[in-house]
């Protein structure tokens, strides 16, 4: 009777340990299939998200170019009125010396007509 005890209880223990092997195996199916089917899920959750980043990033991307392409232009912008100041500056070098000139022109005109005069006046008496 011992023997027939040890026997159903090894047989009981025998099917329980299957039933136990069983049970984690469906166990281990059934967390597979939720991993599998909450993986969908967040993938499915998560690409209007990524579509979205992307967006933005192409947009950021976008406006650091334009901001690139102003910054440039402002640099020959700003050149370009260096070199236009500068000239100004010499074209105003040049005005004053015009002005000069021709204060000068002026006098030595007036000392030509004096001279002319004179040159006139002396024919004249030298002729007469």
């Amino acid at each position: 009777m011992l023997r027939q005890f040890a026997t159903e209880a090894d047989g009981l223990l025998a099917a329980q340990q299957k039933q136990r092997t069983e049970a984690q195996k469906g166990l281990q199916t059934s967390m597979l299939l939720v991993e599998q089917h909450l993986g969908r899920q967040v993938d499915a959750a998560i690409d209007p998200v990524i579509a979205v980043q992307q967006q933005i990033q192409d947009e950021c991307i976008a406006t650091a170019k334009c901001a690139i392409q102003l910054h440039q232009k402002t640099i020959r912008w700003k050149a370009e009125h260096k070199r236009l100041r500068a000239q100004l500056d010499d074209l105003k070098d040049f005005e004053a010396w015009v002005r000069l000139t021709e204060v000068n022109m002026h006098e030595i005109c007036g000392k030509l007509e004096y001279v002319c005069h004179e040159l006139t006046r002396a024919s004249k008496e030298e002729a007469s």
